[in-house]
């Protein structure tokens, strides 16, 4: 099990690593050019700092790729996603061409601009463009202690361009500079001042996918115990349903998936170790019969995109042993080859916690439906340890299943 558990970290630094894996994810879309004609094709949805710099565009499967750089294009639009808009900003003293995300089209304007890790937000307002910041800045108290602050500089601007509207000050004071109050704020002024115009809100473009799976495998554990080498083994089959998460607006090779699985085992085996003793080697016998539920969380990667897409995933399991039936035994050996058992007393903890490191992958079917695999190496333990013998317990799983997903949202 460990020679696996490395194999796949070597694995996911390889392939978190390697840009050859940074391919191609064309949507459905369009591009408005700069003499206003709508041309629709596919565009490349890539990360969003990757999008504010250019359009990759193609009229159909399999047409030559096209790139647009901010001043060739008006604007363009990924179907159901992200809208992008040309145009040019001061950016750190300079001025530069980008595409920013359109965010609320309104009175005003609101547009989000990403480079790296570092967030923009800027508004436009009878065709100025203004960047609102919240810079960090160091401040020292009378006692010449350094502390720092959010300078809230956006609030000032804000203050200027909604001016027209006096008791809009408190909701200005009271705004947080993240993208859920900006957007906010910014409808709630157009709703005040406009009447006769819709607001466009582009942030409500569906920002996840969101597919059901129902999952069938096999489930080969391995129970040991503290400072024994000897496990009980069970085969048994596993049968689950899943919900993953898509991230359709920023990041689309991460999935978040959650659900529950269910299989029964049955373990039974002798464990000679130096838990009680360390002088001399004990050995109990532990049967263990229960239902398993496991809860999974997952964060999946997944670096190619097309039909065929392999992943790599890490899991934190939440696992419930129901109806568990169980006894322990300490075991004397004698000359011959048997052994005198004395029952004895241990609590079993019911809630297992544990991680799972996986490889998988998935076949789509269509843009609603997919088939998927996986085979996942597990290592969990009991919440709990007081040092007791069944506290000691660990469980080591090689997991396999396959399934069916379809889209629910």
């Amino acid at each position: 099990m460990r020679k696996y558990y490395c194999c796949l970290c070597l694995l996911v630094q390889l392939l978190a690593g390697n840009e050859v894996f940074s391919q191609n994810d064309f949507r459905p879309g369009c591009i408005l050019t700069s003499h206003l004609d709508t041309v629709y094709g596919l565009i490349n949805n890539r990360s969003n700092s990757i999008n504010s710099m250019r359009c990759e565009f193609k009229t159909e499967e399999k047409a030559e790729v096209k790139i647009y750089l901010p001043l060739d294009i008006n604007s363009y639009i990924l179907s159901d996603n992200r809208h992008y808009v040309s145009r040019t900003i001061n950016f750190k003293g300079a001025e530069k061409p980008v595409f920013l995300e359109f965010l609320v089209d309104g009175i005003i304007d609101l547009y989000y601009y990403n480079e790296g890790f570092e967030e923009y937000y800027y508004v436009e307002k009878e065709g100025e463009i203004y960047q609102l910041d919240n810079n960090r800045v160091e401040v020292v108290d009378e006692y010449g202690g350094e502390h720092f602050r959010y300078s809230n500089q956006y609030k000032g601007v804000l203050k200027k361009l909604l001016g027209d509207v006096p008791e809009f000050d408190w909701t200005i004071i009271n705004s947080k500079f993240e993208l859920a109050s900006l957007i906010n704020l910014t409808k709630e002024y157009h709703r005040i001042v406009c009447t006769d115009e819709i607001c466009i809100d582009y942030s409500k473009k569906k920002k996840w996918d969101i597919f059901c799976e129902a999952i069938l495998g096999a489930d080969f554990s391995f129970m040991g115990l503290g400072s024994s080498h000897d496990y009980a083994k069970d085969l048994q089959p596993l049968v689950g349903v899943n919900l993953r998460f898509k991230d359709n607006r920023y990041n689309n090779k991460l999935n978040l998936l959650t659900g529950v699985n269910l299989s029964k085992h049955a373990y039974s085996g002798g464990f000679r170790h130096t838990l009680v003793y360390s002088q001399r080697t004990m050995s109990h016998g532990v049967d263990l019969n229960c239902t398993l539920l496991r809860i999974p969380i997952t964060l999946e990667y997944v670096p190619l995109t097309g039909k065929f897409k392999p992943s790599l995933s890490v899991t934190y399991n939440n696992s419930f042993l129901l109806n568990p039936e169980y006894k322990v035994e300490i075991r004397s050996y004698g000359a011959s080859d048997g052994y005198t058992s004395i029952p004895t007393e241990s609590p079993l903890r019911r809630y297992e916690y544990g991680f799972m490191l996986g490889l998988g992958f998935c076949y789509e079917i269509d843009s609603n439906s997919y088939l998927t695999a996986a085979l996942n190496g597990e290592y969990r333990v009991p919440n709990s340890n007081f040092n007791l013998i069944l506290d000691r317990l660990f469980f080591k799983s090689v997991l396999f299943h396959v399934g069916y997903g379809f889209r629910i949202h």
